[in-house]
């Protein structure tokens, strides 16, 4: 069995409950998520492990990092504001890089060549 995780990349520590989060006016479960993350990425619900919840206020982020490959798939919920996506791999002694934003309100996958390659960085 695959095994995928899922990142909600718009709630900090402050706000992790294992239950859920709070999202504008409403408290969301991970029970909601789950099926329609499933549903986008083509897993199997029981595939996911593991649910990681952050927040990154205005002008925050994480730096250049490579994510556990035990975690498998990641696949990321962008909820409040636009952040910018930066991947990066090597190229001989340099590094080849693209930047991509992601939009409030959506969803993507992080699996083969952007887990394996090289890095991921974001920031608000």
């Amino acid at each position: 069995m695959k095994q995928a995780t899922l990142f909600d990349r718009s709630r900090g520590k402050e706000g992790v409950q294992p239950e859920g989060f709070r999202y504008e006016e409403n408290f969301i479960t991970h029970a909601d998520l789950l099926p329609r993350v499933a549903s986008f990425s083509r897993y199997e619900q029981d595939a996911f492990r593991q649910i990681g919840v952050n927040e990154y206020r205005a002008g925050a982020g994480i730096g250049w990092h490579k994510d556990n490959p035990e975690f498998g798939v990641i696949v990321g919920l962008s909820l409040g504001a636009p952040a910018t996506m930066r991947f990066r791999k090597p190229l001989g002694k340099a590094w080849e890089r693209v930047s991509h934003v992601v939009q409030p309100r959506s969803i993507y996958i992080l699996a083969g060549e952007a887990r394996r390659g090289g890095s991921t960085a974001s920031r608000r």
